[in-house]
């Protein structure tokens, strides 16, 4: 197999390192910060159990939703990727189907990164630290959303669903944007 050469232009080398990489460490480090602020939040608690609650829809949606606020490129991935899920119906029809697809065909990537998108902008970034808390006491998926959003969990779900509908037609003239606008534009040589 023929391994993928280095660019020779400086320049270009930078930006493919840029593109390829912060938006991974932006995710990776999210997760240690999430690790770390649920670690913290449970010291000195008695009787909970070893791990917090496994939400593979907010770990992973956080995770992205924060990469993709540093690297445009991956918010496009994560509208486009979302969309098509749907359009193929791969998107669970209410909160208990996500739940139950768990990891199945990366949902919680794009999904979940929508519906941290959605909680943070429609509620505020005090429902998102809200749920964090919550759950990494313990207490269950959908409580802890009703207690950061108000909403019962399959409601916000399909409020979510619906508004990412919405929100992707009114993108979609930005996506383009979103994936190429970040690149080092060159002048042709002549």
């Amino acid at each position: 197999e023929k391994q993928i050469q280095a660019p020779s232009d400086a320049v270009i080398a930078e930006d493919t390192k840029k593109r390829l990489y912060y938006g991974t460490f932006f995710h990776e480090a999210t997760h240690n910060m999430h690790q770390i602020g649920c670690l913290t939040k449970r010291v000195g608690k008695q009787g909970l159990p070893l791990a917090n609650q496994n939400d593979p829809w907010f770990v992973e949606g956080l995770a992205n939703h924060v990469a993709a606020n540093f690297t445009l490129s991956k918010q496009a991935e994560i509208y486009e990727q979302l969309n098509k899920r749907l359009l193929e119906n791969k998107v669970p029809r209410d909160f208990d189907g996500m739940l139950k697809q768990s990891y199945n065909d990366l949902l919680p990537y794009y999904l979940g990164a929508y519906l941290v998108e959605y909680m943070h902008r429609e509620y505020g970034k005090e429902s998102v630290k809200t749920y964090l808390h919550a759950t990494c006491l313990a207490e269950d998926t959908k409580s802890a959303l009703k207690k950061a959003t108000g909403k019962e969990a399959n409601q916000f779900y399909l409020d979510a669903v619906e508004n990412f509908k919405t929100t992707y037609a009114k993108s979609s003239k930005n996506i383009r944007e979103w994936k190429f606008g970040h690149l080092t534009k060159m002048k042709a040589k002549d």
